[in-house]
């Protein structure tokens, strides 16, 4: 009987769930804050506040939608402008609004130095009633804060632009990502010759791409290899590849009149095979990805 889940447990969960998607909560936040961002432009009739939400909206709704990807740097020599182009956007997606997170910032820089003029010199810039509702928003002292707020974005912005979006999810430190690179070079080392160089580049393909996992694919090779190589040379690592199964021998014929061919002792036989490499792939991947 599995024991109930505590107050401590949830907490848990919640943290993890919180640094796993922190990027993907944060750029919904802001899709949100650009819809009244530019709700209470049109209130106020203010066009700078509703251009900057029409940027930095679909910015970070992009950030939030291409999905992280690393490049694979032969693609990436073979690819065409546009083709590079968007490896560079899938490689960083959070470069997207980050960097039109800046035109937030600009317009809000200019509605601030239109408020200081309307301010400090209301004879020269008086101030107009709203297009919209007719109301009439005279400007006060206040508006050094939007002065001050963009001067904080301008590095959070910058920062976030070069940042990644994915966070680490289970894979979190070197020392999990060696573990990675433990097992998998157990499992091919343990595999015949003859089907171990493919399934190594299977492997390195596979760990290559995600983006949890350091260095690009030839990074990964060499690591991989060294792992492999290192494991080999230790003494205690048992040089026995895994083997297939026997075939099972034909069971004896009946004394019937048609005898039954032993089509499926061979089936079974190549059935179990496929077994083996689909469990050493599966194990494969479970250990590389799924940790």
């Amino acid at each position: 009987m599995s024991r109930p889940r505590t107050l401590k447990d949830f907490g848990e969960r919640a943290r993890d769930y919180l640094h796993r998607y922190a990027n993907q909560i944060k750029c919904s936040l802001e899709v949100v804050a650009a819809f009244f961002t530019r709700h209470a432009g049109k209130a106020q009739g203010n066009k700078d506040k509703m251009m900057a939400a029409s940027i930095f909206g679909p910015g970070f709704l992009a950030s939030l939608l291409i999905p992280e990807k690393k490049i694979d740097e032969e693609k990436y020599a073979n690819a065409g402008a546009l083709g590079r182009f968007w490896m560079k956007i899938q490689s960083n997606p959070l470069s997207v609004g980050g960097l039109l997170g800046y035109s937030n910032t600009f317009f809000t820089y200019k509605g601030a130095f239109d408020e200081r003029r309307r301010f400090l010199y209301p004879d020269r810039y008086p101030t107009l009633p709203n297009p919209i509702t007719g109301k009439l928003t005279l400007p006060t002292k206040h508006y050094t804060w939007d002065f001050a707020i963009p001067s904080v974005m301008i590095g959070a912005n910058g920062t976030y632009a070069i940042s990644k979006k994915t966070v680490g999810g289970d894979i979190r430190n070197e020392a999990m990502e060696g573990d990675v690179y433990n097992v998998a070079s157990q499992i091919l080392n343990k595999l015949p010759e003859a089907k171990r160089e493919a399934a190594f580049e299977s492997t390195v393909t596979f760990l290559a791409e995600r983006p949890e996992v350091c260095g690009n694919k030839n990074e990964v090779r060499e690591k991989l290899a060294a792992t492999m190589t290192k494991q080999r040379e230790n003494p205690w690592f048992e040089h026995v590849a895994l083997t297939l199964p026997a075939p099972v021998a034909t069971p004896p014929q009946l004394d019937v009149a048609a005898p039954v061919p032993s089509t499926l002792v061979s089936g079974k036989t190549a059935h179990v095979g496929k077994g083996i490499e689909a469990v050493n792939d599966a194990t494969l991947q479970v250990a590389a990805g799924g940790r």
